[in-house]
């Protein structure tokens, strides 16, 4: 019964919201669908045989024209910056997980360091010693942080010699983070 009830509310929220909704079919076979109205090269409507006055059409491409060289060198770079993003990503989540590790090690550590009833009290100075597993962490959160460093220099290089190559910062490029 609910079931239906859902299935119900989803047909009267399409009916009510009257939005239309658009396909086209780009260049490579793909089916994309939106709900604004889109013209193609030729001026026509995706989803519809309208046609739009060639004043109101936008430019085929608002970019500058690459060359055959330039449109290969903007794919080599955008793979290369695609796999920087990756092990940006990468190293965030080793560090995230070297800091946790390290934040137990440390509670572990320093649980009982005020004293307990079975030491009568007596405090330990446990807080100012790391185990080697944790100097072990720490070292690889410092190489780390290097190699975090050296991957955003790399980043900011790479996106230099696109802006030289391609007389400006293309559409795709997204800065890695």
């Amino acid at each position: 019964m609910r079931w239906w009830w859902l299935v119900g509310l989803g047909l009267a929220t399409g009916v009510a919201s009257g939005d239309d909704i658009y396909t086209w079919t780009d260049k490579g076979g793909g089916k994309h669908f939106s709900n604004v109205p889109s013209t193609d090269q030729r001026g026509a409507k995706l989803g519809t045989a309208e046609t739009v006055p060639a004043d109101e059409m936008p430019p085929a491409d608002a970019g500058p024209q690459l060359t055959e060289e330039q449109q290969k060198y903007s794919n080599q770079a955008g793979v290369a910056r695609s796999r920087m993003q990756r092990e940006m990503r990468a190293m965030d989540q080793q560090m995230k997980s070297i800091d946790a590790k390290l934040a137990e090690l440390a509670r572990a550590r320093t649980a009982h360091a005020g004293g307990m009833a079975i030491t009568g009290g007596v405090g330990t100075n446990a807080g100012d010693f790391r185990t080697p597993e944790e100097l072990a962490l720490e070292d690889q959160k410092e190489e780390l942080q290097k190699r975090q460093v050296q991957a955003r220099e790399g980043a900011q290089k790479l996106r230099a010699d696109v802006d030289e190559k391609l007389g400006g910062t293309p559409s795709w490029w997204i800065d890695p983070k």
